[in-house]
């Protein structure tokens, strides 16, 4: 039977996976005016256009991977992994933009992702586990 840990940990990384598949699912219809909206709040950043219009052009099927993967417990230590250099990348834009608001909230999700990776122990109810099993 799992421990009180162990269920904690799966909801609050079910919570933490879920989020993240959403904001990739919602944004891969708009793919084009999602990119463009990136490039307009960071106009302002020394970072390169091109490269900001393809990373935002990437983002969300990033966004929607590393959450599927994370809300069901798979692949989970590498996901939770990309997961933070995503959070690392988005971090880099936005204080190079300057956007400080936007900068905290990102922290907020690193130390989901953080919290995530250090419990690891923890995910017993995840598909690895599953897997793992003899």
């Amino acid at each position: 039977m799992a421990s009180h840990r162990e269920i904690a940990y799966g909801l609050f990384r079910a919570c933490v996976g879920v989020n993240i598949l959403i904001h990739g699912l919602v944004r891969m219809p708009q793919l084009e005016q999602f990119a463009a909206n990136v490039g307009q709040r960071l106009a302002q950043s020394p970072l390169p256009n091109q490269a900001v219009h393809v990373f935002a052009l990437v983002l969300p099927a990033l966004e929607a991977m590393v959450g599927a993967l994370v809300t069901l417990g798979l692949f989970t230590k590498h996901a939770l992994v990309v997961g933070t250099l995503l959070m690392l990348c988005l971090t880099v834009g936005m204080a190079s933009a300057q956007n400080w608001s936007v900068v905290g909230v990102q922290l907020v999700y690193e130390i989901a992702y953080f919290l995530l990776l250090f419990h690891l122990p923890e995910n017993r109810l995840s598909v690895d586990a599953l897997r793992s099993r003899p």
